[in-house]
């Protein structure tokens, strides 16, 4: 009996709940900008670890952190302002990414040198990125 009442209550609640309007802006690579900023992030990390390993000086790690958390940032804000979700829901699924790109970059032994490059990129892309109003 559980069960119907369960299920009707989930029909009410959908129905309630609106629809949203925005959707995810799609980047120049071919995924929403984002994924593409949140990606950065983890690039970036993959850059701070190298920077870890090199006993790189604590000012150069530093710099690598603003950046990354200057990409995860305008990932989430951009991410709130798509899809109109709270911003500790945002903040996880760009983290999830960034994540996900950084352990990739690891599994893909990626190079330094390819790190850099894809930094390269970033900055590119975030000096491009939509600003959010």
């Amino acid at each position: 009996m559980r069960f119907p009442t369960l299920a009707a209550l989930g029909v009410l609640l959908a129905a309630a709940t609106p629809a949203h309007s925005a959707s995810e802006l799609p980047g120049p690579e071919g995924v929403p900008w984002w994924k593409s900023l949140a990606a950065c992030g983890g690039a970036a990390l993959r850059e701070r670890d190298f920077a870890l390993e090199a006993n790189k000086p604590e000012n150069d790690r530093a710099v690598i952190t603003n950046e990354m958390n200057e990409y995860l940032a305008t990932a989430v804000a951009r991410l709130v302002a798509d899809l109109g979700i709270e911003e500790s829901a945002a903040k996880k699924s760009v983290y999830r990414w960034a994540g996900k790109t950084w352990q990739a970059m690891i599994d893909d032994k990626t190079p330094e040198a390819g790190i850099a490059a894809r930094i390269s990129q970033c900055k590119t892309l975030l000096a491009q990125a939509p600003k959010v109003r």
